[in-house]
């Protein structure tokens, strides 16, 4: 199961799974908090249509971030408690015109650089 895969991975600095055709990330990708060291994170051209709100919940150590050319994408990523430390956020080349959690985010977010095309 991909909770299984997922704590069995707990030193993973960088998860890549560009041009998959994924079309939803559902569950969380950091389970439990367990994996921590996850650092970057691509979903490059897929088809991602949803992503549920807590993918990527707790992982606190996330500093970058692509979810570049899933052109069904509509709604910004949720991103949670994963903002502390990311640096760079790509949703270049979607359809993302739902930009409503950055503006409710708690605390400050310093993004070195968010791309959108």
């Amino acid at each position: 199961s991909w909770t299984t895969f997922m704590e069995s991975m707990s030193s993973l600095i960088e998860f890549d799974l560009s041009k998959n055709q994924i079309a939803k990330l559902s569950g969380t990708l950091c389970i439990n908090g367990q994996n921590f060291k996850i650092q970057n994170v691509k979903f490059t051209d897929n088809n991602i249509v949803n992503i549920d709100q807590d993918f990527f919940k707790n992982c606190h150590s996330l500093t970058t971030l692509y979810l570049d050319a899933n052109l069904p994408l509509v709604d910004f990523p949720h991103i949670g408690n994963s903002k502390e430390n990311l640096e760079e956020l790509s949703v270049s080349i979607n359809n993302v015109h739902i930009i409503h959690q950055l503006s409710s985010c708690s605390s400050k977010v310093d993004l070195g650089a968010i791309y959108f095309n």
